[in-house]
């Protein structure tokens, strides 16, 4: 159960820095004279403000969702 959340949790976290990469890509689209100053710049800001969205979702997914309290152990006496 523990690993399914870290799972679940890593996974935002990789697609958000996976995100980061693919905007630094854009953006050097640019530099490389393949697209316009203004596409590539708007495009690389928004897969950025989607990046910063994934990572904090998934870093503070951790600190909001508890785990459930396990039921109490019962003790049978036997006489």
């Amino acid at each position: 159960m523990l690993t399914e959340r870290f799972e679940r949790t890593a996974a935002l976290m990789d697609w958000g820095f996976s995100l980061h990469a693919l905007a630094e890509v854009v953006y050097m689209t640019y530099h490389l004279d393949w697209a316009v100053f203004l596409f590539a710049y708007t495009t690389s800001e928004v897969l950025d403000l989607v990046t910063f969205v994934l990572i904090f979702a998934g870093a503070t997914r951790t600190l909001i969702v508890r785990p459930s309290a396990r039921p109490a152990a019962t003790v049978v006496l036997v006489r």
